[in-house]
């Protein structure tokens, strides 16, 4: 790293540390789910009946309401969500002004109150896991139940396509869940929240480990679906999200090209393109991103006409090939596909960065870390629109009417009635 580049990285510490990025960035992701559902709400697209949302504590609204009354359950769980957000932003905000208030820019007070960041997370957890029946209790415990369904259900139960969406969303945290351990490894003695280490040895091994984490789990729903199903479907799913392998190697390239701790590593440092290792990793890496955008757009989006639609193009004509079923402004959907594929490849950029460790809490890959964080919010939209239309042309586009007891799903994001066939 140049002394200027490192000097900048520096300065970005002082004002904004990665603990605060991390905040930051799960903030932003509130508030994104929140405009989804808003979004999705007034694009007229039943959100209700495709994610099967349970908005309150009582069973499902029955399918003979009103979609009025339907659509009113979702104000009232986006709203609950914007509250969330403000509640969140404002706690990380006081913490971060206590923060620019202590240190006062000076680089040497960085450290001394380093416990400050700390101190923001632990609140945000606590207040997570709070017991009683205030700060919103019934949208916490839905997404603790939420996270642990996606964690820890067992392999005979079905994947619901609530899941399948939380599950994405985490894939697209990745990197965040890496500045997670490297935040927790500031925390050791004789480091500093100036330069992230992640340790030296195999424990430099740990980082690429906790950013597979989340396709692990993502790839561990989809075998489920395969074993449920039988559908080979799952299985290229899953090809998606076996190509994590590939942080790896941007792990080791770092290590034989002589940047590493490691005692693997080269004793002559040589650039990145010089070894093999990182034409491995490159290849890899425009696979995973080629492979993704294709399944992005022909899969979990399929904005094209199927065969009835083509057969019958006379009477449903749309311009780029587009499907009949679309719910948001023409213009969107080839904007979308451009945006994705760009964005697509730069996430497999941005994983390359895990190769120099102290890039993490840089500005550029911030930035990065947000546009990730924006194509998500994008491809939930079309996501959320095909598996009503999906669901619909299957004629399973109903809410459950039963009246089952809550004592096992009584706080979970999504009540698992249907789980998603794909």
């Amino acid at each position: 790293m140049s002394t200027i580049g490192a000097s900048n990285d520096i300065s970005l510490a002082v004002v904004f540390p990665l603990p605060f990025q991390i905040l930051a960035l799960v903030g932003l992701e509130i508030l994104g789910w929140s405009t989804n559902l808003h979004g999705l709400d007034v694009a007229g697209i039943d959100v209700n009946s495709s994610l099967e949302l349970r908005t309150g504590t009582a069973t499902s609204l029955p399918a003979h309401l009103p979609a009025s009354r339907q659509s009113s359950s979702l104000v009232a769980l986006y709203n609950s969500i914007y509250r969330i957000f403000v509640i969140y932003s404002s706690i990380c905000f006081a913490f971060w002004l206590a923060w620019r208030y202590t240190t006062k820019g000076e680089v040497g007070l960085v450290d001394v109150f380093g416990y400050i960041p700390a101190m923001a997370s632990l609140t945000i957890i606590c207040i997570l896991f709070y017991p009683h029946n205030t700060l919103h209790k019934t949208e916490r415990r839905k997404f603790l139940y939420a996270v642990r369904r996606c964690l820890f259900s067992s392999w005979d139960s079905a994947v619901y396509f609530s899941d399948v969406i939380l599950a994405d969303i985490i894939t697209s945290f990745a990197q965040v869940v890496g500045d997670v351990w490297l935040s927790l490894c500031m925390l050791i003695p004789g480091n500093s929240m100036l330069r992230p280490q992640s340790g030296v040895g195999m424990s430099e091994w740990i980082l690429p480990t906790v950013m597979s984490l989340p396709y692990l789990v993502r790839l561990r729903q989809c075998v489920i679906e395969y074993s449920h199903e039988g559908n080979r479907r799952s299985l290229y799913n899953a090809l998606k999200y076996a190509s994590f392998p590939a942080i790896y190697l941007s792990a080791l390239q770092r290590l034989v090209s002589g940047d590493g701790g490691s005692h693997i590593k080269s004793s002559v440092k040589t650039e990145y393109w010089e070894n093999f290792i990182f034409w491995l990793w490159l290849l890899a890496a425009l696979v995973n991103s080629l492979y993704s955008f294709w399944w992005d757009v022909t899969n979990d989006w399929d904005p094209s006409r199927s065969f009835a639609e083509v057969a019958n193009h006379k009477r449903y004509y749309h311009p780029f090939g587009l499907r009949h079923s679309l719910y948001f402004p023409l213009l969107v959907y080839p904007l979308l596909i451009f945006l994705n594929l760009i964005l697509r490849l730069t996430w497999s950029m941005k994983l390359f960065r895990v190769v120099n460790v102290s890039s993490h809490a840089d500005i550029t890959n911030f930035c990065l870390k947000v546009a990730e964080l924006f194509r998500r919010w994008m491809w939930v939209f079309i996501r959320i629109e095909w598996e009503m239309i999906r669901k619909g042309r299957e004629g399973h586009m109903k809410l459950r009417t039963d009246d089952e007891a809550m004592d096992e799903y009584e706080y979970e994001m999504v009540a698992p009635a249907n789980p998603e066939r794909q």
